[in-house]
């Protein structure tokens, strides 16, 4: 493994999800979000074709099981559409507060779906996240004007949704053994395919000035080229350093939407959102924490000599 490396590219790759966000956002004025998820993977598709054609990698465009792989597109898909969604409608920092629970919702549903026990820790730990989104989500108006309903449910199921994203990815990384890039391709032209009626029955304007048209085009480049590269360096990331070491830096997620509310939309988060956002990450850091103490302890376990 190469710790260092693993670790530059899996930075590299938050900030191109977290720029991929911003460029979906700018779209949302020219075109809904189903429009947003079909151009996104139409657009990525194609990069990530081309990217693994000239890196020699073409034999991730074949998969062993279609059927894994359509599952995971369409969850994928339904989330994506929520996420493009919940970005047109809230903050970027607010939705990616909230997203990060998403991982405790995992930890909860991994024992009836997947038979993963999960201690009292773990799930006290979880708690404390779930208390962490009440803070950012401001139900009694502690701090200014609570989050706006509309806006609060899309996210709300955008994030559930991520959680049944993972646990898929999960399931095929591990039953179906497929690798990363296989799963990201077939996502990305599954995606598109889900999503073309609507962007050619229903669409908010042409295909040929959506793509021509300087107010779209800078966006929709973008959109597609981050989306993909992001998905190469987070699964090369995977291959380079430990879990514990590279899912902590996800949560640098925050600084870009941060950065991008504030310098693009002028906007600041409130102090609730910092402050939940703070508790659902060492949330987060606990349970990564407790799950490697608890396989040291299997590996240990599993290395000593038996007593007659």
């Amino acid at each position: 493994m190469n710790t260092t490396k693993g670790i530059f590219y899996s930075i590299l790759a938050v900030s191109l999800i977290g720029s991929m966000n911003a460029c979906a956002k700018l779209l949302a004025p020219y075109i809904n979000p189903m429009e947003i998820t079909f151009w996104r993977g139409v657009t990525a598709a194609l990069i990530l074709t081309v990217g693994l054609v000239l890196l020699g990698k073409s034999q991730f465009i074949k998969t062993r099981n279609p059927k894994a792989q359509f599952i995971r597109a369409f969850v994928g898909t339904t989330t994506m559409t929520l996420n493009m969604w919940a970005i047109t409608l809230l903050p970027l920092s607010t939705v990616s507060s909230i997203r990060l629970t998403s991982p405790l919702i995992v930890l909860l549903l991994s024992w009836p779906l997947l038979g993963e026990k999960v201690g009292p820790r773990r799930m006290a730990a979880a708690m404390v996240g779930f208390l962490g989104a009440a803070i950012i989500i401001n139900p009694l108006a502690l701090w200014g004007e609570p989050i706006p309903t509309k806006g609060l449910i899309v996210t709300l199921v955008f994030t559930v949704g991520t959680a049944f994203v993972d646990l898929t990815l999960r399931w095929i990384g591990n039953k179906q053994k497929e690798p990363g890039l296989t799963t990201a391709f077939y996502f990305l032209v599954l995606s598109a395919l889900f999503t073309l009626p609507f962007a050619v029955f229903m669409p908010s304007m042409p295909a040929a000035e959506i793509i021509l048209s300087p107010e779209t085009s800078w966006f929709l480049l973008g959109l597609g080229a981050m989306g993909a590269l992001g998905m190469i360096f987070k699964s090369e990331s995977f291959k380079l350093a430990p879990v514990s070491v590279i899912s902590p830096i996800s949560y640098s997620i925050l600084i870009w939407s941060v950065f991008y509310d504030w310098m693009i939309w002028k906007h600041l988060p409130s102090l609730n959102v910092y402050i939940g956002a703070a508790v659902i990450i060492a949330a987060n850091i606990f349970v990564v924490w407790r799950e490697k103490q608890l396989h040291k302890q299997v590996h240990s376990a599993s290395e000593s000599p038996s007593v007659a």
